[in-house]
């Protein structure tokens, strides 16, 4: 009877046959642990050598870009309180600019009315030098007639004395037109607020016509009354309200000039 090969049984290894067959198990062991550990030892060296390249190359620029930004940021908060106190300090000097040009505006303003009232004084003292060059021409005349005739002379010296005659008449006139000087000096010395040099002059006036009060005749008193009436109410005026000190010398002037009484000037 014939057997088949294959299934003939093997034949059971023998204690050396398992013992090598271990060994080459264990060999096999070793190897694999072997590369483990290689492949550990090569991973480990590289992270060794990686990771300080890594942290050179990614982690410390993130790093020195996030403190550069928070400097930035640092820096842009202190730019911002700079701008923002500069600009409060731009509209504090905005501010005061705009005080300080109204106050300009009004001394404009006072400056021009000054003016005004300066011009108006010069027209005055011109028309005074015209008045006086007048009055002198008229008195070198009566001077170069009374040397050529010394009868009228001597009638016109025995009369001097007389308040009517046309010689005292003309002498009126000169001082009243030396004060209606005075009242003009007066005037512009209250417009360049020089009001030591305007008392001056007032007082001078007010002697002026203080001394041909008595020399006039009475229809002549309705305007040198009236004008030192003013001219005595300008001087009481003159420190703590030099506008209507102004006023009071200008109803003086009328008073002189125009012969209107007190009640009659424009106060």
């Amino acid at each position: 009877m014939t057997t088949d090969p294959q299934t003939q049984s093997l034949p059971e290894p023998n204690f050396g046959d398992r013992l090598a067959l271990a060994f080459i198990r264990l060999a096999r062991i070793l190897l694999r642990l072997l590369f483990v550990v290689s492949i550990a030892a090569v991973l480990a060296f590289g992270l060794y050598l990686g990771v300080p390249r890594l942290y050179q190359d990614f982690i410390q620029p993130v790093q020195e870009h996030t403190a550069q930004i928070a400097d930035l940021n640092v820096r842009q908060d202190e730019i911002a309180m700079s701008v923002e106190e500069g600009l409060s300090d731009f509209q504090d000097r905005v501010g005061n600019l705009e005080v300080q040009m109204e106050i300009e505006a009004e001394q404009v303003g006072e400056l021009a009315a000054r003016q005004e009232e300066l011009e108006a004084a010069l027209d005055m003292q011109a028309e005074l030098d015209q008045r006086i060059a007048v009055i002198e021409d008229e008195l070198a005349a009566l001077a170069a007639v009374t040397d050529q005739n010394e009868s009228a002379l001597e009638a016109l010296s025995e009369g001097l004395e007389a308040n009517d005659t046309p010689f005292a008449a003309l002498e009126r006139e000169v001082q009243i037109t030396r004060v209606l000087n005075l009242i003009a000096r007066a005037r512009l010395d209250i417009g360049q607020s020089n009001a030591g040099l305007a008392e001056q002059n007032i007082r001078t006036a007010q002697e002026l016509l203080e001394a041909i009060r008595d020399t006039v005749p009475e229809n002549e008193l309705a305007r040198i009354t009236p004008a030192l009436e003013r001219l005595q109410l300008a001087l009481a005026n003159l420190e703590d309200t030099p506008i209507v000190a102004a006023n009071d010398l200008d109803a003086a002037w009328n008073a002189l000039v125009l012969g209107k009484s007190e009640s009659e000037v424009i106060p």
